[in-house]
């Protein structure tokens, strides 16, 4: 019987033994469980959204997502609790710093950001031995996410046309007042 790979899992096994003398037998069942391989796979980070690199990043974003290789934890941290993000030993810089929240559901770190990030380049660094895997198995690089935030379009309105006219006279006090306003985006 060959130990299987972590990934396999623990596999069953059932023996059946006949013991045969002269004209008698007897058979045993016996059942048991080869243990996997140890897993000995730290956790990487497989995939992050904001892309990682990319530009124009919408300045009302509220999440940052890690994708991991495998389910993770966070030592001394609860599963599924929101925490401070220095919590995890997270390093955000950039132009502005919202208030944020971490938390962990099986291979995601997501982290929650309470307002909005102004224009500009802002880097999040997951330093190596902060994240573990359920084996214990710490990350062994520092992972770094870097983007780019766009700047907040500015809504320009302006009036159109209005009755009474700017600086009208002799406009009947029963007639409706009308305003026409256009706007754009900058």
């Amino acid at each position: 019987v060959t130990r299987p790979a972590n990934e396999v899992g623990h596999q069953q096994v059932l023996l059946t033994a006949t013991l045969r003398k002269g004209g008698a037998s007897q058979t045993a069942v016996l059942e048991f469980v080869v243990l996997a391989l140890p897993d000995t796979t730290p956790p990487a980070v497989i995939a992050v959204s904001p892309g990682n690199g990319e530009s124009d990043v919408s300045w009302d974003t509220r999440e940052i997502t890690f994708t991991f290789s495998e389910n993770i934890t966070q030592p001394n941290l609860l599963p599924s609790y929101w925490y401070p993000v220095h919590g995890f030993g997270i390093i955000f810089d950039g132009p502005s710093i919202p208030e944020m929240s971490g938390w962990i559901s099986d291979n995601k770190l997501h982290i929650s950001l309470s307002g909005d990030m102004a224009p500009g380049e802002y880097t999040v660094k997951i330093s190596k031995g902060v994240i573990t895997d359920l084996s214990k198995n710490k990350m062994q690089d520092d992972y770094t996410l870097t983007f780019t935030v766009e700047n907040k379009p500015a809504n320009r309105i302006s009036i159109v046309s209005s009755s009474p006219e700017d600086l009208e006279r002799e406009f009947p006090v029963d007639s409706d007042i009308v305003i026409r306003f256009a706007h754009s985006a900058a």
